[in-house]
């Protein structure tokens, strides 16, 4: 036998139960969409950082490239530069002659586009 005392002390208990049961509820819907949204910003961060490290790889490969490509005209350069002054020293008076006709081919071309 519950006393009427006793029942009202049972039904506040009750309510109590409900209200902490509606805020439980309450709260693994705000957990819920937490983590969806936790899940979603993570994902754009990854593509972000995803997409950061692509273009730094694609730098570094074209860099590499440009590298390579340097060294080629560099090493291509020097050994034209090499020819010319090896030719130069086997034929100076040739050499000389050669750029003066050019010199003079220049000099023609020039004097005549003026007019």
């Amino acid at each position: 036998m519950i006393s009427g005392y006793g029942k009202v002390r049972a039904e506040g208990y009750s309510h109590t139960l409900k209200a902490l049961e509606n805020d439980i509820n309450a709260l693994r819907t705000d957990l819920k969409n937490l983590s969806k949204s936790v899940k979603s910003g993570s994902k754009e961060k990854y593509s972000d950082i995803a997409n950061w490290f692509q273009e730094a790889t694609r730098d570094v490969k074209a860099r590499e490239r440009l590298g390579g490509a340097m060294d080629t005209v560099r090493d291509t350069s020097r050994r034209a530069a090499y020819k010319t002054r090896s030719s130069i020293e086997k034929r100076p008076f040739v050499s000389i002659a050669s750029a003066l006709a050019i010199g003079m081919g220049i000099a023609m071309l020039v004097r005549y586009s003026r007019k």
